[in-house]
């Protein structure tokens, strides 16, 4: 059970790790409460994203 919430984790952290590297590539300057827009995505969409490929396993 601990294993599989420590791959979850990972994956979501990879996720997001790759989203931010394409965030930063794409803009030059954001205002705060864009980045924080952005950060909240990146968590919300690494969690569904892990979800959904570990869910049958």
């Amino acid at each position: 059970m601990k294993r599989d919430f420590l791959v979850w984790a990972l994956t979501t952290g990879a996720f997001c790790a790759f989203f931010a590297m394409f965030v930063a590539t794409m803009t030059d300057g954001l205002a705060l409460w864009q980045v924080m827009g952005f950060g909240g995505a990146s968590g919300f969409l690494g969690s569904l994203l892990a979800s959904f490929v570990w869910r049958g396993k």
